[in-house]
């Protein structure tokens, strides 16, 4: 059995490790699962959805190009572009104006970050003094897409700004290409405040074809060798902005330049397996050229080629992966990563909590978007409780409960720890995270400890006097209980002496008395790789100490030993369960009986708790289920069952062939108001709230132009208009749908206990072009904090990761693709009039009504 345990855990520590594989459960029963309700979706910093994060100094050449406003001087960045000489970039020729016929005045070159301040001492600004659209360019066309603008001055060639080279031949033999862009224009999506790249596979023009020919009026002699396509096959990023880069960097002595392949010009679907499709510069090379040397560029002599660029700009490219070496700055060994104590900010997940008219320094952590964690010795003071908490530097919040540990007697140092509750959720910013609450007992190694001190007894190699005080950050050993010392001052409040609910850490050696002290409720933290992420992790809260930590150590309350009376105040339908012993079982195959007259069925037909599951089957994806909840998928119509199998042997040209609008004929006119997914050749899933009193007349296919009659409409019968719970209908076409490559049916997400953790929010933006942004679930009772109806669990609750708020719209609707490409319908949204922005989304969940669903199919 021992052995059984160890194959369970080694399947279970490998198996998160897979996103597409993560699944996110429905109801909550652990406070160990931050690394799922604030999912990261990249390592690092967390950044927008769409497309990787570019790095300092790796597009140096990149241009943003915008509008100013007449009225209040904002600058709109609507399109991208190349710089390619000292004062010209390179863009498309649909860039020279916007929609109110405007022409850009201004080109922004060396920021990463349009929108803060973050980089701007690298950035430089430049007005525009002529745009050159290629003569042949018509707005009602696709062709030639194409134009130069020239700035008001030369750029100053700096690590951050300098021009791209001009890939001349018209072979393009490169396997992947780059684009990048702030993904704010045209087919690119939403707009986001780092500059994002996305790895392309080229594709021939007549594969292209197939997708952009059939009736696109601007393309009516196809595409021609002046373009080039281009596909994300990963469907996670876009192209790039209108007018931005399709690049390669190729290497010359030993340096990386950027060379340009393509200017970004079209699309359909951001996310969709559609090619994207960009004008071809070797195409225009002379152009390009002869165009910059009319308008006066200097230094471009006759012989411009891939050589004569490379080699002007050589100083300024990034080196070549392959022969950097990561050195020190100078010969002396002084390694500065590995002082004790040094001055820096306390984390952003630290709060101060505060008293009105009274002086107490105390601190605690934020752990989820209303709760902080503290000591108890910080929930009162002066016979008073705290009033409010200072969170990221400037922000205040008042707290509405504190909930003190019932075994804490005043004064002493066990159980000393308290949960404040906010009156409201907390003003997080976008990628904010809450600290994780660090659930293993046992831990080993050295965790960061927070102070404040004088700068000048700190600070590291300098001697001038400077006795104003800042915030520390102390390197700080973990020390078991035979290595701990603990100053005599504190030994009335430990009578009993140190416990397993206390967490001792610090240094040996002891400092200059006064140069740092400890801070009450503050955290010993780390960071932490889950899920191939970077979490922020609180192992204790400072309890007692001095000095920081320095000769005496420092004692914390140890959060693993408090987490089940956490629960009963965080999770309020928490019931503690005895814990059960799971293994695997390597002689059970799907189909067997195992024990408790159960049956061996995959985890996501087993309507159990995954707690609660204590045999898994051959693996973690199999599991002994008893008999009565393995069969509860029975009743489920065959059809929606078979989906998956159905659609994988089905040739696809795009992931979204089941998408319908749902329209009302008013005078002669069809008003499409919003959207279902195709359930069989007769039958449209979609919401009650869609249908409202009045039954559509047709539905219309988005990749097809025909329109199909509605027979009959179908709401649940127990749908609220109000709370819009049970809001789910069907509609009964009069004609028939035949399956093509663009046409097949939607398969319904039949998991009851799991959700996947990375969904794509199906949406029709404002040119009527299918589009995608990312959402991933949330437990029901973090959308009931905010929202005004009480959520059954038939609702879903949703969050966008890169918006501070979660933006649905009457169209939306909530799809899961597994690794084959079958897209998976989990969720549709409440009709609305416009788009809704709370901090969370509700949907209709899918998985609870597969049964209606398979009951009324007609």
């Amino acid at each position: 059995m021992y052995l059984f345990l160890l194959l369970f855990l080694k399947i279970c520590s490998a198996f998160p490790e897979d996103k597409e594989q993560i699944m996110f459960p429905n109801e909550r029963t652990t406070l160990d699962d931050c690394h799922l309700r604030y999912f990261k979706l990249e390592s690092g910093e967390v950044g927008p959805p769409h497309g990787t994060a570019a790095r300092f100094r790796e597009f140096a050449h990149m241009a943003a190009i915008g509008w100013t406003g007449p009225a209040n001087g904002t600058i709109q960045w609507q399109c991208g572009g190349s710089l390619i000489w000292d004062n010209f970039v390179l863009t498309a020729a649909h860039c020279a104006v916007d929609s109110r016929s405007r022409a850009p005045d201004v080109v922004r070159l060396g920021d990463l970050d349009l929108f803060t301040a973050a980089d701007d001492e690298h950035a430089q600004q430049f007005g525009i003094v002529a745009i050159v659209r290629h003569p042949e360019h018509r707005f009602a066309a696709r062709y030639h897409d194409i134009a130069l603008l020239k700035l008001d001055r030369n750029v100053r060639f700096t690590l951050t700004v300098s021009p791209a080279c001009l890939w001349a031949d018209e072979e393009v033999r490169f396997p992947t290409l780059t684009a990048t862009g702030w993904g704010n224009t045209g087919f690119a999506m939403k707009r986001t405040p780092n500059l994002l790249k996305v790895t392309l596979k080229p594709i021939d023009n007549e594969q292209c074809s197939k997708v952009y020919t059939s009736g696109d009026r601007k393309l009516r002699s196809g595409l021609q060798g002046q373009h080039i396509c281009a596909v994300d096959e990963k469907m996670d990023t876009c192209e790039g902005d209108s007018g931005g880069p399709l690049q390669v960097k190729l290497l010359h002595n030993s340096r990386m330049s950027p060379f340009l392949v393509g200017v970004t010009s079209f699309g359909i679907t951001c996310g969709a397996s559609y090619p994207g499709v960009y004008t071809r510069v070797s195409f225009y090379h002379d152009w390009i050229v002869t165009t910059m040397r009319s308008q006066g560029a200097v230094g471009l002599d006759e012989n411009y080629n891939a050589t004569f660029c490379a080699l002007r700009f050589a100083e300024f490219r990034e080196f070549d992966e392959a022969v950097v070496v990561r050195q020190k700055d100078t010969e002396t060994e002084i390694d500065g990563t590995k002082m004790r104590i040094l001055e820096a900010p306390t984390p952003e997940q630290m709060v101060q909590i505060r008293w009105f008219r009274k002086d107490r320094d105390c601190y605690g952590v934020i752990v989820d978007e209303d709760t902080v964690l503290t000591v108890a010795d910080c929930a009162e003071f002066e016979e008073e409780p705290p009033s409010y908490i200072k969170y990221l530097k400037t922000r205040l919040m008042a707290i509405s409960s504190i909930h003190v540990h019932p075994d804490h007697v005043r004064g002493s140092g066990y159980n000393n720890i308290a949960i404040l509750k906010m009156s409201q959720l907390l003003d997080l910013p976008l990628g904010f995270q809450p600290s994780c609450i660090w659930h293993d007992p046992d831990f080993q190694g050295s965790v960061n400890a927070y102070g404040r001190g004088r700068r000048d007894m700190n600070k590291f190699g300098s001697f001038k006097l400077d006795p104003t005080e800042s915030y520390h950050l102390i390197q700080s050993p973990v020390q078991n209980a035979s290595s701990c010392i603990l100053s005599k001052q504190f030994d009335q409040r430990l009578r009993h002496g140190l416990a397993s609910e206390h967490f001792c850490v610090g240094n040996d050696v002891f400092q200059v008395p006064g140069s740092c002290n400890q801070l009450a409720g503050s955290i010993f933290d780390s960071t932490f790789f889950k899920n191939n992420n970077k979490y922020h992790h609180t192992m204790a809260l400072s309890l007692l100490g001095r000095d920081c930590g320095f000769g005496e150590h420092l004692i914390g309350t140890r959060l693993a030993s408090h987490v089940e009376w956490m629960k009963t105040v965080l999770l309020p339908e928490y019931k503690e369960v005895t814990s059960v012993f799971r293994y695997v079982d390597p002689d059970l195959r799907e189909g067997d009986s195992c024990e408790d007259r159960g049956r061996c069925v995959p985890v996501g037909q087993c309507s159990v708790s995954f707690r609660r599951l204590g045999t898994f089957c051959t693996n973690s994806s199999v599991v002994c289920c008893p008999v009565d909840k393995a069969e509860k998928l029975s009743k489920v119509h065959a059809d929606i069952l078979a989906c998956p199998n159905f659609i994988r042997n089905l040739p696809r040209l795009t992931k979204t062939g089941s998408f319908v609008l749902i329209g009302w004929t008013r005078n002669r006119t069809n008003h499409f108001l919003c959207s279902g997914s195709i359930l069989n050749e007769e039958v449209i899933l979609t919401t009650a709230s869609c249908l409202g009193d009045d039954p559509p007349q047709v539905v219309s296919h988005h990749h097809t132009p025909y329109l199909y009659r509605v027979g009959a409409a179908l709401k649940h019968p127990a749908y609220n208009a109000t709370s819009k719970i049970n809001d789910i209908a069907l509609i009964q076409l009069r004609d028939s749908l035949s399956w093509s490559t663009v046409l097949f049916p939607a398969c319904l997400w039949t998991n009851t206990t799991h959700t996947p953790i990375v969904m794509k929010m199906l949406f029709l933006d404002r040119s009527d072009a299918l589009k995608f942004f990312t959402v991933h679930p949330m437990y029901n009772s973090d959308c009931q904090r905010t929202h005004p109806y009480r959520m059954p669990s038939s609702q879903l609750c949703v969050r966008d990761p890169g918006q501070n708020t979660t933006c649905v719209s009457t169209t939306d609707q909530a799809v899961w693709f597994d690794p084959e490409g079958v897209p998976f319908l989990v969720g549709l949204t409440p009709h609305a009039a416009e788009c809704v922005q709370w901090r969370y989304s509700v949907l209709t969940r899918i998985s609870s009504y597969l049964e209606w669903i398979g009951e009324n199919l007609f």
